[in-house]
């Protein structure tokens, strides 16, 4: 890690090496910034990080849109994506969905879901573009939550597919806008993409591109404090005692880290105050292992419902308590990824929304025992014998979400937000007086994943401006 001394450069911080910290770095690298991106772990990715225990990965599964956004970030550099990860289009990404009854909807991109729907019941077929065509509509997708749906899909099982999406953005389709119509109506612009290896994939590709385009990765170092004057951040603060200037700063930490931890008393005072009135998302409680046996019918995406999925949600957003039954979302890692899973086997990776850590929920005591119900309803509904062909794995719960992500109370996706508002940034530096200040991250902005964090940084970098002559490395002193 080379670093000069006494430099009079313009130097830019990015704090938080997540997906959204590293497309803000790139893009202000582009511009002929010298950028210093910091990170407290010894790994970058954030929550798109992969990590292995007991011989089984885990990571967090990727389909994204928007493939023109991901390249940008190697083409502005003159690199060319397929140097460094293999992205896969997938002409149908399919989701199916298994029900209380062991009946079973799969749904895709548009066309093989209408003539799926058809075979299945016309009528259905024919709501279902009624309700793609009205979410078409300017504003049309902001006002479609689940009564809407019920207003145009009548089959309830239907409904519930279609529900559900928006729970994988930590929010409740009771609540919030549909996300499925938003992601499929990304899917069929831009189409449909997944990479080796899931986001962890496209955070190795990341990695290496930033440090071979000049960009200063320090890992293993938090930031612990800012040095601000004059309504500008002057330096940031390392827990190693490093002082690093900085023109800018971009943070794509929680914000909830960084106004309550980071911002001196008098810049942290407003945005304290509209902190304290947020109502955070939900956690994960994830489970990742590997099975002798293969699946082999079985696509990516699997969800299995509970009976009363408005029943799930209530108790899991409001009222803060485990669910009756689990509702869980299921991908099978090995079907675009076949290095993932052992020999003649499978590799599965489980999700499920849970409390946050605002509710007293004993986590220590609990997880063996859900990890058991969590075998059994797989077994019943999804992987016959799976107790026989079980081989190793392990489990994150949302003690991990706050420790090892740095997430306020383990939420999953931050804010929980009522109504979906594409590009409205959740915060911003107005909230602090600091001119230049910028955050980015999906927990600043609501919408479908990687296509919301891209389009944060791609924000926030907007609004600094490139610097006069382009710069090299960060000054750094000890």
């Amino acid at each position: 890690m080379s670093m000069t001394k006494n430099s009079s450069e313009e130097k830019v911080v990015v704090i938080g090496g997540g997906m959204g910290g590293m497309a803000s770095a790139l893009q202000l690298r582009a511009q002929g910034h010298a950028v210093a991106l910091v990170e407290k772990n010894e790994y970058v990715g954030g929550i798109a990080a992969s990590f292995e225990e007991n011989g089984v990965r885990g990571f967090y599964p990727l389909a994204f849109g928007d493939y023109p956004s991901f390249e940008s970030l190697f083409e502005q550099h003159d690199k060319e994506v397929a140097n460094y990860v293999d992205v896969i289009e997938v002409s149908d990404m399919c989701t199916r969905f298994i029900y209380d009854d062991k009946t079973s909807l799969d749904l895709g991109d548009l066309e093989s879901t209408l003539a799926s729907l058809k075979e299945r019941n016309p009528e259905h077929a024919t709501q279902y573009q009624q309700l793609y065509d009205y979410s078409k509509e300017p504003g049309g997708v902001a006002e479609i939550f689940a009564d809407v749906v019920a207003e145009h899909i009548k089959d309830e099982a239907l409904q519930m597919a279609i529900n559900f999406k928006t729970s994988l953005l930590g929010e409740s389709p009771y609540s919030t806008s549909s996300l499925y119509l938003m992601i499929l109506n990304i899917q069929e612009t831009w189409g449909s993409f997944t990479a080796p290896g899931g986001m962890g994939g496209l955070v190795e590709a990341l990695e290496k591109l930033m440090l071979d385009v000049g960009i200063v990765v320090i890992k293993g170092d938090a930031v612990t404090s800012l040095g601000c004057n004059e309504g500008k951040v002057k330096t940031a603060i390392l827990q190693s005692g490093r002082k690093i200037s900085c023109s800018h700063l971009v943070s794509n930490i929680s914000p909830h880290m960084l106004h309550g931890r980071l911002l001196p008393d008098e810049y942290a005072a407003k945005s304290q105050e509209i902190m304290g009135d947020i109502k955070y998302s939900p956690s994960v409680f994830s489970y990742h292992f590997t099975t002798g046996k293969r699946y082999s019918n079985l696509p990516a995406m699997m969800v299995i419902f509970p009976q009363d999925l408005r029943k799930h949600f209530s108790q899991v957003y409001d009222e803060g308590v485990m669910p009756d039954e689990l509702l869980l979302g299921v991908y099978r890692a090995g079907f675009y990824d076949p290095s993932m899973s052992p020999e003649d086997g499978d590799h599965f990776s489980v999700y499920l929304s849970v409390p946050n850590l605002k509710f007293d929920i004993p986590w220590e005591e609990l997880s063996g025992q859900l990890v058991d119900d969590i075998r059994a309803r797989l077994e019943e509904y999804l992987l016959p014998n799976l107790s026989e062909n079980l081989l190793d794995g392990f489990y994150r719960t949302p003690l991990d979400m706050e420790s090892k992500c740095s997430l306020p109370f383990g939420a999953g996706f931050g804010r929980q937000v009522t109504k979906l508002e594409l590009g409205k940034e959740f915060f911003s530096n107005e909230e602090t007086g600091l001119s230049n200040l910028h955050l980015v991250g999906h927990q600043t902005m609501p919408g479908p994943g990687l296509n919301a964090v891209l389009m944060s940084a791609q924000f926030a970098t907007a609004a600094i401006p490139a610097p006069v002559t382009a710069t090299a490395n960060p000054e750094v002193r000890e």
